[in-house]
């Protein structure tokens, strides 16, 4: 296998090469998917990146929350918890936030 490093850096050598040798080769599309491979590897590493920053910005503030919510009355039993539960439109969104 061929690294794409060399194409990359003379691709008309590769060009030239694969007609002498009768390949059917589209190296132009090679190269565009490349950078397409690349492009997406990019993103997808700033993606993971911003996901580490957003999970331990949640860890910091899930004590908070949580002690917030213990200060939160509670409701007696047989009472709807919601006003969408006594009219049975809408489901309760559970408050603990898990990580």
């Amino acid at each position: 296998m061929i690294n794409i490093k060399l194409i990359r850096k003379d691709p008309q050598q590769y060009k030239n090469a694969a007609k002498v040798k009768g390949f059917d080769v589209d190296i132009d599309k090679l190269l565009r998917l490349d950078r397409q491979i690349t492009f997406l590897q990019t993103q997808l590493n700033e993606l993971k990146c911003a996901k580490k920053v957003l999970e331990a910005e949640l860890l910091e503030l899930k004590p908070l929350f949580n002690e917030i919510m213990l200060k939160v009355p509670q409701l007696p039993d047989g009472l709807p918890h919601t006003i969408a539960e006594e009219h049975g439109t809408l489901h309760r969104i559970p408050y603990n936030i898990g990580v």
